[in-house]
Parts: C-alpha cells; sequence; structure tokens
C-alpha cells in the first residue's frame, strides 16, 4: 500500500513536469519564428498619416520598414519583402501601421478577406499587438488584433 501511493506522487509529477516542458517548448518555438522589430533599420517618419494616428492616440515610433524574405522552393530560391508603413504604440503595445491602397479590395465583412490581408503582417514579429489600418481619404483607422 504505501507503495501505491509514492508510485502516484512520482506518476503526477512526472505529469506535471512533462506538461510544464511543453508549454516551455511552445514558448520558445513561437518566439523562435518570429524576431523583434529592427526599428534601426526603419526610416524617419513622414506624412499625412502621423496626425490621423497621433489623433487616434497613437505614437508613430518609426517610419517605413522592408522587410526582406528569403523562399527556397524546391530547390529555387526566391525573395520576397513585405513593406510596413509604420510602427506605432499605444499604452506600452506596437502595432504595424499599413496605409489603404485602394486598389485591394478588402471585405471587412468576411473573417477571412481581413486574414488574407493582414494575418502575415501579424505574426512577423512577437511585440507586435496588432495591425492599424490607415485610410488617408477618409482619415480613418481601423484596429486589427489577431488571436490564437
Amino acid at each position: 500500500m504505501p507503495h501505491e501511493k509514492d508510485l502516484l506522487v512520482l506518476l503526477l509529477i512526472v505529469i506535471s513536469v512533462l506538461v510544464w516542458f511543453f508549454f516551455l517548448v511552445r514558448k520558445w518555438f513561437k518566439t523562435a519564428m518570429r524576431s523583434n522589430i529592427p526599428l534601426h533599420e526603419a526610416s524617419e517618419p513622414k506624412g499625412k498619416a502621423i496626425s490621423i494616428l497621433e489623433r487616434y492616440g497613437y505614437d508613430v515610433i518609426a517610419g517605413k520598414l522592408v522587410v526582406p524574405i528569403q523562399i527556397n522552393m524546391d530547390g529555387a530560391d526566391f525573395s520576397s519583402r513585405f513593406y510596413i508603413d509604420y510602427i506605432a504604440t499605444k499604452d506600452n503595445k506596437d502595432y504595424i501601421v499599413l496605409l489603404a491602397k485602394h486598389r485591394q479590395e478588402i471585405n471587412w465583412k468576411a473573417g477571412s478577406s481581413i486574414r488574407d490581408h493582414f494575418f502575415n503582417y501579424a505574426i512577423l514579429y512577437d511585440k507586435i499587438e496588432g495591425i492599424i489600418y490607415v485610410d488617408l481619404s477618409n482619415n480613418t483607422i481601423k484596429k486589427i488584433i489577431f488571436q490564437w
């Protein structure tokens, strides 16, 4: 009987360590897949969008930023890039800011359309809270936050 209780306690400890290890590896993997925002590579912020963002309480901390991406498909190498218009902050949270491009129609009532246009930006950096989409023609913004 006393050995059964010891075995049960040992089993609970092993399960607890395994669960803790799983969450630790998961957190490390998420962090390893993304990097910190290279603000030193960004240009000086300028443009009409800055006043719109400030009106909504955001501080623009960086201007245009180009994020290069290397792709290998079946042994062939490709290059691409993401263009970020600004990085802004509010309440100690960082946001990627994208300016509206009217040639790209977004269906704001379909989650799949919003995902297709913005999700790639949301996972670029681990410190990003979300995306701010600025429509210069209407002087409005939309805040997009993905949760997974």
